[in-house]
């Protein structure tokens, strides 16, 4: 309000120059014009062109001119009451003549509507520079955290390499258990390394995740219950890293893989255009269980968006307790 008041007083200053019958009434009466038309035509921009949405930001600005076009109209024709305050604009006689209303009026709209397209170009040029900058923060986070990753796998690979050795003549079947936990481990430190794979074929992501349950079996000292139902070319789809690894890890946390009563059933169906993943589980009862925020299910979600676009489909439910996930991808 402090910069309209500014400009009210530049205004009258400027036309009192060449007018010395313009008052500051009229000025005024005049501004709630001005700021229609200003804030009319910014809020047009950016909204609706910002958006897009180039019909409506195109209406509105017809909208916003023929309100103007009126208003100005009614105020300079000599037919209101009103109309006698803004004869001081006038210089000669007040006679009303369309060609000078039709320049005032274009002078009018074409002045406020620079001032606002200058102001959104300005907050375009305002978003672009804050999003250079969160890009070059990103840049360099990325950097750092690239760095930071390149120290470890090849230390631990040096330490489950002299365990093997020591192992190898001694304990044959550790050994191999020791080979599994490191293949394993290496298959989650490349998904998430930032230059790591996105995606890997179906079929390594099944083999990794019985490997998984082997291990857990092993540690667990019994033998979980998971019954698989695999059709179709899994060496032809991709999923993204560790997808199947996240659902089986729910079971773990939040059911009960050894359960004789209720087998985890993890059907994969592949089908020419594109595969079926579907995995019920019983849950275990709240007091028995770790709390679940659906944190990485929404995580997975979020890398399938990543790797699918719009061409897949994750839904999961609750019913009798026991859970349900399914995965549509289409090719």
């Amino acid at each position: 309000m402090i910069l309209w008041t500014l400009y009210a007083a530049y205004f009258f200053g400027i036309n009192r120059l060449g007018n010395e019958n313009i008052s500051i009434i009229t000025v005024l009466y005049s501004l709630p014009v001005f700021i229609l038309i200003y804030y009319g035509i910014s809020y047009s921009l950016n909204v609706h062109l910002y958006r897009k949405h180039y019909l409506r930001a195109i209406g509105m600005a017809l909208l916003i001119y023929g309100v103007t076009f009126i208003a100005v109209y009614n105020l300079t024709n000599g037919r209101t009451n009103l109309s006698r305050l803004f004869t001081d604009y006038m210089t000669s006689e007040p006679d009303f003549k369309l060609n000078k209303f039709m320049q005032t009026y274009l002078q009018l709209i074409g002045s406020f509507s620079i001032w606002a397209l200058l102001g959104y170009l300005n907050r375009l040029k305002v978003l672009s520079m804050q999003k250079e900058r969160q890009e070059f923060e990103s840049r360099r986070r990325y950097e750092y955290t690239t760095l930071a990753q390149q120290v470890s796998p090849h230390l631990l690979a040096n330490i489950f390499q002299f365990l093997e050795y020591q192992l190898k003549d001694l304990r044959p079947e550790l050994r191999n258990q020791l080979l599994e936990l490191y293949s394993l481990m290496r298959y989650f430190m490349d998904s998430s390394r930032p230059d790591g794979p996105t995606s890997v074929i179906l079929e390594d992501e099944i083999l990794i995740t019985k490997q998984y349950i082997s291990i857990n079996d092993t540690i667990a000292s019994k033998k979980s219950n998971f019954i698989w139902d695999i059709t179709g070319n899994t060496y032809g789809s991709i999923v993204p890293s560790t997808c199947l690894l996240t659902l089986v890890n729910n079971v773990y946390k939040h059911g009960d893989p050894y359960s004789i009563m209720h087998p985890i059933k993890i059907s994969v169906n592949i089908q020419q255009e594109g595969f079926k993943i579907t995995m019920t589980n019983k849950v275990r009862s709240s007091n028995c269980g770790l709390d679940s925020h659906r944190m990485g299910l929404e995580n997975l979600k979020g890398r399938l968006k990543y790797v699918y676009d719009q061409n897949f489909k994750m839904f999961y439910s609750m019913e009798d307790e026991i859970f349900t996930v399914r995965l549509l991808v289409d090719f």
